[in-house]
């Protein structure tokens, strides 16, 4: 996916440090979701550009939430990064995806939900 790619590219720049680079990831991110989905977001990219700092990769992490909206990589992104900074359920977000009905009736392994760590060894700590 194109705007996937560039958005990772973006984060990449940012944490090298190179702003520049990463405003024009993020831009060049825009601009494969214009060519998909045939929108304007010219004033998104005007906007990044005055960006620098914290608020740079706040911004590069929202639209790549935006680009990857109902993709599991979002999960994983906010999961790594806290952003973009969303308003959680009560209770906080899950740490770990829950095992889907075909898998728990296939697979007699799994255990019990109540059982279950409530994060992955390797995950990040809660945002």
């Amino acid at each position: 996916m194109c705007a996937e790619n560039a958005f990772i590219l973006a984060e990449v720049q940012f944490a090298a440090p190179n702003e520049p680079g990463a405003i024009s990831a993020a831009q060049e991110g825009l601009t494969c979701q214009e060519d998909e989905w045939g929108i304007d977001l010219s004033t998104t990219a005007a906007t990044i550009a005055g960006l620098t700092g914290a608020p740079l990769l706040a911004e590069i992490m929202n639209q790549k939430y935006i680009a990857l909206f109902l993709n599991a990589e979002a999960y994983n992104d906010y999961k790594r990064t806290c952003l973009p900074a969303i308003t959680e359920r009560p209770g906080g977000m899950p740490g770990r995806l829950f095992y889907g009905q075909d898998e728990r009736q296939s697979n007699s392994n799994i255990p019990e939900p109540a059982q279950q760590p409530l994060r992955n060894a390797n995950d990040p700590a809660p945002c």
